[in-house]
């Protein structure tokens, strides 16, 4: 929804103004919603640029991750013990990091771009005020010895680089500008960075400063600076209203403060397990909780025992505390009491606290193995990278991915429901049932599986038990409401309940008068009850409230096209409609057919195209649709492989495709001809009809050799039929096969003995023998059989001149 259905990227004057205030990924996020925008100025909607914006935003990552390790290390007071490793220890805390399978999720799933983009700005926002700091030592450090009196060459040098101190000052107010600008675009992509401006001030005073009131006195302006970016937050976590209900202490949330924090307990343990063993990794957890502090009271013990050594250690020993004091800091918006109503356990919120453990195990791998750490972590990183890899073929389409989910961790409600709906989108409803049935026994209070199920049941076309679990799915929380009244609606509609219909209608418009959905419903109601003017002026009005709704526009669309006689007028609210709604199937296919039904072949091709890809891909119908269009204009090859499709689908349209190959050769377009009839062949090999058409277009193209196993296996099928023993003979004399060509000829005379061709046929194979009286024979009972048959006569008259002579 933050890519498809969001409006504000197509253009640059909404790119940093996302309107959605359900919660979506990019709500209240404007520079994130930025760079969707520029993705969609290179690609449109088409994936390639998003992953190749957020593969390149990984490595920036790793990049600015190598530079603070490295800077840190060379910082005073761990120079002298690192100083000579930092660059090594550095790349391997990046190497590791970045090819680390539990990082996979922010990077391969494209709106996770919020956490890694996030977590850029974040490192950039610590790596600039690292170089600003180092560049305010070094000149510090510089006066110092300048003011010692040193004497000779060196005073002389000293002197001579004294001049250009004013060059690293620049440097230093440039890299500050860096952080804090990094630090204020962080704000404006995920609230997580809220802990920034705080870990500064730890880390000042933990590597820099020694203390954090030495670290005030001296750069108080600088953390006042970095503290004011808590404002811009502050007024986009307000504008996005709680992320439209799914963050926080929302009255009719389902999850409250204490299960929350139990749950995050059990989620503090997994992710630092994922941490060392990334192994088995799931997309999404769903929204179980635990109510009990007995169900997770060691997690809970381990939870505290770890913080409190994170502080106690930061109090000790400030510069090895900081790294588990980041660790906490970047996790708790998200796994402390707060309750994120949409997503209780994330892998992805371990994308940048990630980079805390790396480093600390790194530097206590250096601790223990010295610079042979690298050897150890040179397998590590390929070892990761393979899983990496691995990892990312779930990410292939929802198939793989929900069957992941699903098998790994079977007891997430949405994970099934998700897979149940992804079933039913690719047409098979009736597989998708059991895994929807075990959603809401999963998570019975939940709205969205009832509507989920009823939604499934109505696609098989079973609309009592669809209303069965409409009738559950109401009175509890679903997340779409507009959604499932309207599936509530349809399904009563077509049982023609119309006065329920107009109830559940007036029940959404009740809760929300101008309700575009609702609105829509009303006028779906009068459009069943054929009350059209009625419909037309339901579908104005919400059309007015929002002129951007596809199904407005298409069912006015089906309102003209019913009164007959204006069937441009519902061209044009058809194509209004797509273009506003290219992944749905019916909009798709209401423009496609209506293009076809005038003609328009060239036109409807392309909204064909859009409802197979939007739609499941065994969808016959609407291939079959589209092989005609193409058929309409002439791309036979491609028309013939659509139709292929088809018929592996459905053989029951092998007439309509036969029909189509029969008119080609009444044009004497037997190429092309050729092609469909390969193609029922290829779809249906075991249609003796299909091999017939073939062989005969093989002859009609002279090459009779080529048919010869296509009239064999029409035999073995169907040895009775006469026409494909006489087909299958003429083919056999054209090869010069003239034995086997009588013996054809016999046979289908037997089943066929009025035939007047086929004793022709067997005169001239005879001939071809020498058998000059049997031809004779023949040819005068083709001619008696048929007196008006020119060539027997004109083939008599030749055979009597042969005999003659």
């Amino acid at each position: 929804m933050s890519i498809q259905d969001n409006t504000s990227i197509r253009q640059w004057g909404t790119a940093l103004a996302p309107d959605m205030k359900n919660g979506e990924t990019a709500s209240g996020r404007p520079v994130l919603n930025l760079s969707f925008a520029i993705n969609y100025k290179i690609s449109g909607t088409g994936v390639w640029s998003y992953h190749t914006g957020n593969l390149l935003i990984h490595w920036l990552a790793g990049l600015a991750l190598l530079g603070i390790v490295r800077r840190t290390l060379l910082l005073p007071g761990l120079r002298e013990r690192f100083g000579d490793s930092a660059f090594m220890l550095g790349w391997l805390a990046a190497a590791i990091w970045l090819v680390h399978p539990l990082a996979t999720e922010a990077v391969t799933y494209m709106v996770q771009r919020a956490e890694s983009l996030m977590a850029l700005f974040y490192l950039l926002t610590l790596y600039g005020f690292i170089r600003a700091a180092r560049e305010k030592i070094t000149n510090s450090e510089f006066r110092l010895t300048n003011e010692g009196g040193e004497k000779g060459p060196d005073r002389a040098r000293r002197e001579s680089a004294s001049i250009d101190s004013r060059k690293p000052q620049i440097v230093n107010y440039l890299w500050l500008g860096v952080s804090w600008l990094s630090c204020l675009a962080g704000m404006a992509t995920k609230e997580v960075m809220v802990s920034a401006p705080v870990m500064i001030v730890l880390y000042d005073a933990a590597f820099v400063a020694g203390s954090i009131r030495e670290a005030l006195r001296r750069r108080w302006r600088w953390h006042a600076a970095y503290a004011l970016t808590w404002i811009p937050l502050a007024l986009l976590v307000a504008g996005a209203g709680g992320r439209g209900g799914t963050v926080g202490f929302s009255a009719d949330s389902e999850i409250t403060w204490w299960p929350y924090a139990l749950t995050q307990c059990w989620a503090f343990v997994r992710y630092l397990y994922l941490s060392f063993i990334p192994h088995p990794l799931v997309f999404d957890y769903g929204l179980f909780v635990y109510t009990k502090a007995t169900e997770v009271w060691w997690q809970m013990l381990l939870v505290l025992v770890f913080v409190a050594a994170c502080f106690l250690l930061y109090w000790k020993r400030p510069r090895a505390g900081w790294l588990g004091l980041f660790y906490l800091a970047v996790l708790a918006p998200t796994t402390t009491v707060i309750p994120v109503a949409t997503q209780v356990v994330a892998e992805h919120r371990m994308y940048l606290s990630l980079t805390a453990v790396v480093a600390a195990v790194v530097l206590a791998g250096y601790h223990f193995l010295s610079r042979r750490v690298l050897w150890v972590g040179i397998p590590i990183v390929a070892l990761f990278a393979v899983m990496t890899f691995d990892r990312n073929k779930v990410y292939v389409d929802d198939d793989t991915l929900w069957t992941d989910i699903v098998r790994k961790y079977p007891v997430s409600a949405r994970a099934n429901g998700n897979y149940g709906n992804m079933l039913v989108r690719l047409g098979r409803a009736s597989e998708g049932l059991p895994f929807l049935e075990k959603a809401v026994t999963l998570h019975p209070s939940r709205g969205d599986h009832y509507n989920n199920l009823g939604h499934a049941y109505a696609t098989i076309g079973n609309y009592e038990e669809a209303i069965y679990y409409y009738e559950q799915a109401n009175g509890r929380k679903v997340s779409r409401e507009d959604v499932f009244y309207t599936n509530y609606c349809q399904a009563l509609l077509k049982l023609n309940r119309f006065d329920e219909a107009m109830t559940v209608c007036q029940r959404l418009l009740a809760a929300d008068p101008g309700s575009t959905a609702g609105l829509v419903i009303m006028g779906n109601v009068h459009f069943a009850k054929n009350n059209l003017a009625a419909a037309e002026e339901c579908f104005k009005k919400a059309l007015a409230a929002d002129d951007r709704n596809p199904e407005a526009w298409n069912n006015r669309g089906n309102i003209k096209a019913r009164e007959g006689g204006q069937l441009d007028v519902a061209l044009e609210y058809y194509k209004k409609a797509a273009a506003l709604a290219p992944a749905s199937v019916d909009i798709q296919d209401n423009v496609a057919r209506l293009l076809s039904q005038l003609g328009r072949w060239q036109e409807a091709i392309p909204y064909f195209e859009a409802e197979l890809a939007a739609g499941p891909p065994d969808d016959v119908q609407a291939r079959l649709g589209y092989a005609d269009a193409l058929y309409g204009v002439k791309r036979y090859a491609e028309a013939a492989a659509q139709y292929k499709l088809c018929l592996e689908k459905d053989p029951e349209k092998q007439r309509h495709v036969g029909g189509r190959a029969a008119a080609l050769m009444a044009q004497g377009d037997t190429q092309a001809a050729h092609l469909l009839a390969q193609a029922m062949v290829d779809a249906v090999p075991g249609n003796p009809a299909n091999r017939f058409l073939l062989a005969n277009i093989l002859v009609a193209l002279e090459r009779s050799g080529e048919s010869l196993p296509h009239y064999e296996e029409a035999l073995r099928a169907d040895p009775s039929r006469a026409s494909v023993r006489y087909n299958y003979a003429v083919a056999l004399t054209q090869c010069g096969r003239h034995t086997e060509a009588i013996v054809q000829y016999e046979e289908a005379l037997k089943r066929a003995p009025d035939q007047a061709v086929i004793h022709l046929g067997y005169a001239i194979a005879l001939e071809k023998l020498g058998r000059i009286q049997d031809a004779l024979a023949q040819a005068r009972e083709a001619l008696r059989l048929q007196p008006g048959l020119q060539e027997a006569r004109q083939n008599l008259e030749r055979l009597s001149r042969l005999e003659a002579k």
